[in-house]
């Protein structure tokens, strides 16, 4: 079973990514372009923990940013930094919505954002890695994530689906 579940959640984490930044085009190998922004989040659910990393340029920033943002923000590196942080917070929020339906429950942890002018990732080889690229109008999106097994036989796809308690994209207070 725990093949299931951690294919699973492989499908997911594309298929938000994609959906969060409309327009990506997936990729086979990462581009070559350096990156400057790195975002971190690390993640846990029955019997696996590991970590999220997002890897991009400002200029993919820029280029995502949401309709209506300040003027300001398209040019100031912290802005942007911010947006890919929160833009890393929202892939993992549509993750736990819809791993959810399949029966897992994921915890996020906190995220890290850095920057640089060329950042480059060499992942441990203690878990299972994966890696996607993409591009938006050139610029490249790296999307890593790292599963340990620590107890295989929590592992296991829950007969039961919950549906989530919001809709994406909302937000309960209390």
């Amino acid at each position: 079973m725990q093949d299931v579940r951690l294919h699973d959640f492989d499908d997911t984490i594309v298929s938000c990514c994609q959906a969060l930044f409309s327009g990506l085009e997936d990729r086979e190998v990462p581009p070559s372009k350096a990156y400057e922004l790195c975002v971190s989040i690390p993640f846990q659910s029955a019997g696996f923990h590991g970590n999220i990393v997002l890897l991009t340029t400002r200029a993919f920033a820029r280029r995502s940013l949401p309709a209506g943002v300040l003027e300001r923000a398209i040019s100031e590196y912290p802005y942007l930094a911010d947006w890919v942080c929160e833009a890393a917070n929202q892939l993992l929020g549509r993750m736990k919505n819809r791993l959810l339906r399949v029966g897992m429950v994921l915890e996020i942890g906190l995220a890290s954002v850095i920057g640089g002018d060329q950042i480059a990732l060499y992942p441990l080889s203690e878990g299972r890695h994966s890696e996607r690229a993409f591009t938006l109008h050139g610029e490249p999106l790296a999307l890593i994530w790292e599963t340990i097994v620590v107890n295989p036989a929590e592992v296991r796809r829950s007969d039961r689906i919950e549906e989530p308690p919001l809709s994406e994209g909302e937000l309960s207070l209390f």
